[in-house]
């Protein structure tokens, strides 16, 4: 089931793609020009097996595996306000589902976040660009009390800041983007420190090689509970990602890209793969 549901989202994917960036390679700390809208839609697939060991009584013990899938679609739309102050918008739509080791199945589906926020260019040279990103994580939309969680619903806020810098190698432009922000969680999970990185690396004109680290750690962890496969508890995670970029015209780009979790604690540590579309008009 979950190779069909993975199939029909490239298909979607691909036939939507047609129905929808300027300059996609600047992304990251970069400002959408004023009055061009760009989107970004990503659909995704992650999972991921657990171990879970059930105490029969003080001698003996036994050990149960299952398996955690969760498919994503998460849209971006960023608008140049002016050339220096970019707004966003993302929702987060997920369908989670668990396996457990007596094969017993279990799911939820909704609205999971929606994530509010502007970018504004600070300073800028011919290369280089520096900017901040507040962020509000708005609530979701989906059935609380159901299992799997789909995460902690509830308002959160970041600061983030970006830098980018872009390079000339072999007679083509190519760009590196780090960023580093501070989630205040207003509820019981700990707050966060996330870090990113990106290098694009433009090769045969058309194509940027898109080799990523994302990272999230929680800055209080002794009071975390021991979930394995959600995100709805204090946890770390240090993902990495490759993936290919493909520029058709000025305002359209395909990516397709696998990624892993390097390291986590107390959420899953498998993998799984994205196809995204860019647009802009």
């Amino acid at each position: 089931m979950c190779s069909k549901s993975l199939l029909f989202m490239l298909a979607v994917a691909l036939s939507t793609a047609f129905l929808s960036v300027s300059n996609m390679a600047q992304a990251g700390a970069w400002t959408v020009p004023y009055g061009t809208t760009q989107v970004i839609k990503t659909y995704s697939v992650y999972s991921s097996e657990f171990t879970n060991v059930i105490q029969v009584n003080n001698n003996t013990s036994y050990v149960e595996k299952g398996q955690f899938v969760k498919l994503e679609f998460q849209p971006i739309v960023e608008v140049g306000a002016t050339n220096d102050l970019t707004v966003g918008l993302s929702p987060s739509f997920q369908n989670i589902t668990v396996v457990d080791g007596r094969g017993d199945v279990f799911n939820n589906a909704g609205l999971s976040s929606v994530d509010l926020y502007f970018r504004q260019k600070i300073w800028k040279d011919d290369f280089t660009v520096f900017s901040v990103q507040p962020l509000v994580k708005l609530y979701g939309i989906y059935d609380e009390e159901a299992s799997p969680s789909l995460g902690q619903n509830q308002l959160d806020l970041e600061l983030r800041g970006l830098i980018g810098r872009s390079f000339w190698v072999e007679e083509k432009w190519h760009y590196v983007n780090a960023e580093l922000a501070y989630r205040k969680r207003l509820e019981s999970p700990s707050d966060e420190i996330r870090a990113d990185f990106t290098l694009g690396y433009r090769f045969f004109g058309k194509f940027v090689f898109m080799p990523q680290v994302f990272s999230i750690f929680a800055v209080d962890s002794s009071n975390a509970a021991d979930r394995i496969v959600t995100n709805s508890t204090d946890f770390d995670l240090v993902k990495t990602q490759l993936s290919l970029v493909q520029e058709v015209s000025p305002n359209l780009a395909f990516q397709i890209g696998v990624f892993s979790h390097a390291y986590a604690r107390n959420t899953g540590d498998g993998g799984g793969a994205l196809v995204s579309v860019w647009t802009s008009f």
